[in-house]
């Protein structure tokens, strides 16, 4: 080997060695209980009824639910929900298998937990039905504490589950809140049950920490396990310098997950590593439009000619190549590859404001039912009903509110643009999000659980 090339690689090999130096965070680690509630979980996801006929009685395409269908949804979902709050309430600690198959791990048990959320939805949507307030509640706090508890000892999907999990239940909440109004004790110990399961959700800057122990073990695992030649792993990242590259990753994951998780850790959240622009993500995402929308044309009970299908194939794949060169550059380096989870931070704050608001919209509707009044303003839900008032995420400051009249109000967050449209925000809901409007809040139906 020419010696220039020696001493780079022993320059290379030397950084390994102060790497874990640069990391200022730490990454949680917990102690697995004796009894430990992911077991129960587990076990309870493999009782959940298969997906078919018996998720689709509950609400047939394009008609209302049935309560005939979701009764027997729930007749075949008894033991899952059974055996899932035999553990809720018990510490708990996932197991996920995080090294070998890939950097993001292997999560096989978190497929089935959505499905598991949709059916605490559907159980709270039954409850509703019948008045039964409490039991409404208590099956979306249910809801809540399976996805928080999914977050913990995990990476972004770990998160990223966890908060498709509490989205559903935000949803369930909000149409159970509707059917509760007036119910001064159902309201009042779901206020306070949903305040403590709110104060205990895991940070996201926790989940990032994670991350990043994970795509460090896979990094020593794809050095020293043998199990890619030199030529496998420059097919993939782009490189036949396996040593060199992982050492180099390494130190450039410890610069973005130190930057990450500090950001994550402040009020309001300014993400500033460089991304295509959202010109360049809409032209590629257009070009995919446009190549679906291709085929088919005909009627759908048409078959292809061979010829058609493969013309349409060659049109999705360009489009998609075209769309790979903007958000995964041939030119990026292996720790950015590893680093793509990072991506997602928008969506956790915009969870974030989703339960926050979720939670204020009770403790409202709770005032309302003591005083037959919304209050003048949120600092009067403190200390009776709130402990304190939750900030927005968006802006580090409190929800904008007002009241309108004695029954009416408007609450929002200033959104992801930062920008107070005095409470203008796009589409239908609650929940509503856009990049340029406020996301506004209030009681109120929502679609479904089946469209959750």
């Amino acid at each position: 080997m020419h010696l220039r090339a020696v001493v780079a690689l022993a320059g290379l090999a030397a950084l390994s060695v102060p790497l874990l130096a640069d990391v200022s965070f730490t990454t949680p680690q917990y102690t697995v209980p004796t009894e430990n509630a992911w077991d129960y979980y587990v076990a309870a996801f493999a009782l959940l009824p298969p997906k078919g006929e018996v998720w689709d009685r509950a609400q047939p395409f394009g008609e209302q639910p049935s309560i005939a269908g979701v009764e027997a949804l729930l007749r075949e979902g008894g033991p899952a929900l059974a055996k899932l709050r035999e553990g809720l309430g018990k510490p708990c600690v996932p197991l996920y298998a995080e090294v070998g198959s890939s950097a993001a791990g292997g999560h096989a048990a978190l497929g089935p937990a959505r499905s598991m959320a949709k059916l605490l939805a559907w159980e709270a949507w039954l409850a509703a039905q019948r008045g039964d307030n409490e039991g409404a509640f208590a099956s979306c706090l249910d809801g809540m504490i399976l996805g928080q508890d999914i977050a913990r000892n995990g990476g972004v999907l770990a998160k990223l589950v966890s908060i498709a999990c509490e989205g559903i239940a935000c949803s369930s909440i909000r149409r159970a809140m509707a059917s509760a109004a007036g119910d001064q004790a159902a309201l009042a110990r779901f206020v306070s049950g949903l305040q403590d399961v709110e104060s205990r959700g895991v940070p996201y800057a926790d989940s990032l920490a994670h991350e990043y122990g994970t795509q460090v073990t896979y990094l020593r695992w794809l050095r020293g396990s043998g199990a890619m030649t030199r030529e496998q792993f420059r097919q993939r990242f782009g490189t036949r310098a396996i040593g060199a590259a992982t050492i180099l990753a390494r130190r450039e994951l410890d610069g973005r997950y130190s930057e990450a998780v500090a950001l994550a850790e402040r009020p309001t959240w300014e993400w500033t590593w460089t991304r295509p622009s959202q010109a360049e993500r809409d032209a590629a995402l257009d070009g995919l439009t446009r190549a679906v929308r291709l085929f088919p044309r005909a009627p759908q009970s048409a078959t292809p000619s061979p010829r058609q299908q493969e013309g349409y194939n060659r049109q999705l794949v360009r489009a998609r190549r075209e769309a790979m060169k903007v958000f995964l550059p041939e030119d990026q380096t292996l720790a950015e590859l590893l680093s793509l989870p990072l991506g997602h931070d928008q969506t956790v704050v915009r969870h974030l404001a989703d339960v926050r608001g979720t939670l204020l919209v009770a403790a409202l509707e709770l005032h309302r039912a003591r005083t037959g009044e919304y209050p003048a303003a949120l600092a009067n839900l403190v200390p009776a009903i709130l402990t304190s008032v939750p900030l927005d995420p968006w802006s580090g400051e409190p929800f904008r509110y007002a009241r309108t009249t004695a029954t009416e109000y408007k609450l929002y967050s200033v959104g992801a643009d930062k920008v107070d449209d005095g409470g203008v925000g796009r589409g239908i809901g609650a929940y509503t999000f856009s990049l340029n409007g406020d996301v506004l809040f209030s009681p109120g139906p929502l679609p479904d659980p089946g469209k959750g």
